[in-house]
């Protein structure tokens, strides 16, 4: 049976994608959560309160976040995510994405949060040190579901958890996974906290080329009329036309906006925690 909500062209992918990555990094990278301190080169961020930091951190997991069978090219459905959207754009659209900088920033985003760096903490509750690895992507991930979620909805979490512990040689049953949860949690807490700048200055990047792709099509187009502008061919509806041009029309940016709030991280931010970690 057909997923209700499957995009069935690439035109509408095209559309989704430029619309939901630009407006996700637009509530993310919002002066209401954090402001930048410092003067470039040896910038970093702070977050205003408690709340706005967990608010990120929940936020901060959706741009990997997969639908499920939300897209279908040739009768074979994918899990689509924001993140993997952009890189769909970037193969599609080489040359455009070239231009405005798309493919490096992407490129040097996905280098980040796929590379795999070791975590190592000592939980009190079973008397060991643990020592795993695993990307920054994972990190985001375990901060962001156990930020948002109670024991009752972690079990997935707890799972992999348990899984990475195996993988390490750590052989615990579920109720020491279960112990190690609190050292853990603060753990990864302070590791994201500590990569949270240099994260952002990733993020910032890909929000900049995704907005100057937005903006050189609205100039393209040179007009506000919905009537007249000119969209992706294959596009399948007047759903996704509407789309498209209030995309165009209301998400080109003044650069200022973006560029104020990334920063330019302070080279001892964008070493790994655990080196920092043991050098204090």
């Amino acid at each position: 049976m057909k997923n209700s909500f499957t995009i069935d062209s690439d035109a509408d992918l095209e559309v989704i994608i430029l619309r939901e990555a630009h407006s996700f990094l637009a509530t993310l990278m919002h002066p209401d959560i954090y402001e930048v301190a410092g003067k470039q080169p040896n910038q970093n961020i702070f977050f205003k309160s408690h709340a706005s930091w967990e608010l990120f951190l929940i936020l901060a997991t959706e741009f990997f976040s997969e639908g499920v069978k939300n897209y279908r090219t040739k009768n074979k459905y994918s899990n689509m995510s924001l993140f993997e959207g952009i890189k769909w754009f970037c193969s599609k659209y080489e040359k455009e994405s070239n231009e405005s900088g798309l493919k490096e920033s992407f490129s040097n985003l996905e280098k980040w949060i796929t590379e795999e760096h070791e975590y190592n903490f000592y939980c009190g509750e079973i008397a060991k040190d643990i020592k795993i690895y695993f990307s920054r992507k994972d990190l985001i991930n375990f901060c962001s579901n156990i930020t948002k979620h109670n024991i009752l909805r972690l079990s997935t979490v707890l799972s992999k958890l348990m899984k990475i512990y195996k993988k390490y040689g750590y052989n615990l049953s579920h109720s020491e996974v279960l112990a190690t949860l609190d050292d853990f949690e603060e753990y990864i807490r302070g590791a994201m906290e500590y990569y949270a700048s240099y994260f952002v200055e990733l993020l910032g990047s890909v929000f900049l080329s995704l907005n100057e792709i937005i903006c050189r099509r609205y100039k393209k187009q040179k007009t506000n009329d919905a009537r007249k502008m000119k969209y992706p061919d294959g596009i399948s509806s007047d759903t996704f036309r509407d789309l498209y041009s209030s995309t165009l029309v209301f998400q080109c940016y003044d650069q200022k906006r973006i560029k104020d709030y990334t920063p330019k991280t302070w080279k001892y931010l964008k070493k790994n925690y655990i080196f920092e970690d043991k050098a204090g």
